[in-house]
């Protein structure tokens, strides 16, 4: 079974704030949209997946993700107004786009993005002033107008077959 969704949010930003899908720490599959404070005219696309040999539960340490970032600069300054933010994945790769407008395709390694998924929506300090910014009056802003979320699984039949022989 593959699974896939979709995930928008209409936002103003002018933190770091994340539109993401975690995993917990035996295997990782996350999907970021992250508005950086630093500079509100850029956003971060990233996907983290865990690339390493299979766990065994129970697992007490958590695995090392792999990073996939992807910097885009908007042409606008996101912190003004409301944008519309989407991930769209689907087995061929995970879409990003910004009002509509499709700004980046991850698949590098989208066969390992295979675990259902929760999406979350935070604001955060980073331990990274350098990457995301510095958190002060200023910067912590951010507000919310509307988030729609689907998924769907699609069954492979191979497998089914396989179950049903």
């Amino acid at each position: 079974m593959r699974l896939t969704g979709h995930g928008t949010s209409n936002l103003r930003a002018a933190a770091l704030v994340t539109i993401y899908t975690p995993w917990p720490t035996d295997n990782w599959n996350e999907l970021d949209i992250e508005a950086l404070g630093k500079d509100s005219n850029q956003v971060q696309f990233n996907a983290q997946v865990y690339t390493g040999p299979p766990t065994v539960p129970p697992v007490t340490t958590p695995v090392s993700r792999e990073q996939f970032p992807h910097m885009e600069t908007l042409g606008f300054d996101a912190s003004l107004d409301f944008h519309e933010y989407t991930i769209e994945w689907t087995p061929a790769g995970a879409s990003f786009y910004v009002d509509s407008e499709l700004r980046y395709t991850w698949t590098e390694q989208i066969a390992l993005m295979n675990l259902p998924q929760n999406v979350l929506l935070t604001i955060w300090a980073s331990d990274s002033p350098s990457w995301a910014g510095a958190v002060n009056e200023q910067t912590f802003t951010w507000c919310l107008a509307n988030c729609i979320l689907s998924g769907n699984r699609i069954e492979d039949t191979r497998a089914t077959l396989a179950r049903s022989a």
